[in-house]
């Protein structure tokens, strides 16, 4: 694959028109045009651009289609006639049919619904190219469903996630960017909730941890701003915050609240953002003695029940041996 600069502020990354392979360049000096060349299948093409990131070139904060009423914006939601299961692979394949649906055009009582499927697909692929750190596909990914959109609430939706993409890759002016031409205050609560967790992000990148705690909140009470997926961002930010700020107990509560009956979720999506990496340790560390130490106990209290229903006497190893492993449990909880 050829070299793609993911810092460069003026610099897009669409996807070929041909082969659908990431394809890049810098658009014209008034920031619409850009003329594209394919490494891969040396396609050219010239197009007009929906958004630069560079608002003060244009003058202009994307095209939008504020007549259409939205029907959806919960990213997190099965799609229907999208297996649960679906492989990346065949995800891609709904993605890059959905896409030259639109490209081809559909009819204003459809747009909401086409629009929202090209979304989703983009957002439900492109996290799992995050989380395999193929950011090159991602930012494609995104910036091609970007110029596909017209919806103001789904042009925001993209955008918020390029803007957390580039704070991923280091690009803070980029992100910074990106939400510049992001529609604001719009009446979606979901919808503002993803452009403040990617201004979260940013400030986390630049490494101010007040501001991300100003944005996704300080405790669980704030937690109902965010929905779907994004909670559990929100979550890891706020627990990322707390650690920075030295505050290692609160972090360490916030995410045990938040982990019941969804700890594998909140850690998978820490560990994709590369967040609240103390909080994840320290109960990894203590797990490895709180688990065994459980075990140990569980097993003990049955032969203790058994020991006591037979009317015989508990011997003095069992007991001991109980009690133990409840100070071990005891001590791994406070780890």
């Amino acid at each position: 694959m050829a070299d793609f600069d993911l810092k460069g502020a003026d610099v897009r990354i669409l996807e070929c028109a041909k082969c659908d392979e990431p394809v890049s360049a810098t658009p014209a000096s008034d920031g619409r045009r850009i003329r594209l060349t394919c490494a891969k299948c040396s396609f050219e093409q010239e197009r007009e651009l929906s958004t630069s990131p560079s608002p003060s070139k244009t003058g202009r904060h994307g095209k939008g289609r504020p007549d259409i009423a939205l029907t959806r914006t919960n990213l997190s939601e099965p799609l229907e006639d999208v297996p649960l299961r679906a492989t990346l692979a065949e995800i891609r394949k709904l993605f890059v049919e959905q896409k030259k649906k639109l490209v081809g055009g559909v009819p204003n009582a459809e747009r909401a619904d086409a629009e929202f499927r090209l979304l989703w697909l983009c957002a439900n692929l492109a996290v799992q190219q995050i989380k395999g750190r193929d950011f090159v596909h991602a930012r494609a990914l995104l910036e091609a469903t970007l110029e596909a959109l017209t919806i103001p609430a789904y042009r925001a939706l993209a955008l918020a996630r390029l803007a957390r993409l580039a704070a991923m890759s280091n690009a803070q002016e980029l992100g910074e960017r990106w939400l510049a031409v992001c529609p604001k205050d719009l009446p979606n609560a979901e919808v503002n909730g993803d452009v403040r967790l990617a201004e979260a992000l940013l400030a986390n990148a630049r490494g101010d941890s007040k501001s991300v705690l100003s944005l996704v909140g300080e405790g669980e009470a704030d937690a109902g701003a965010f929905t779907g997926g994004s909670r559990w961002l929100a979550v890891s930010l706020r627990v990322d915050a707390h650690e920075k700020l030295g505050d290692r107990g609160q972090a360490l509560r916030l995410w045990r609240k938040a982990a019941r009956g969804n700890a594998v979720i909140l850690a998978n999506t820490a560990q994709a953002w590369g967040l609240a990496k103390e909080t994840r340790k320290r109960l990894s560390k203590s797990s490895a003695i709180w688990l065994p130490a459980f075990a140990v106990f569980l097993l003990a209290g049955l032969a203790l029940v058994r020991t006591v229903l037979s009317g015989e006497v508990a011997s003095t190893g069992l007991v001991i041996t109980i009690v133990l492993a409840g100070v071990v449990l005891l001590v791994g909880r406070l780890l």
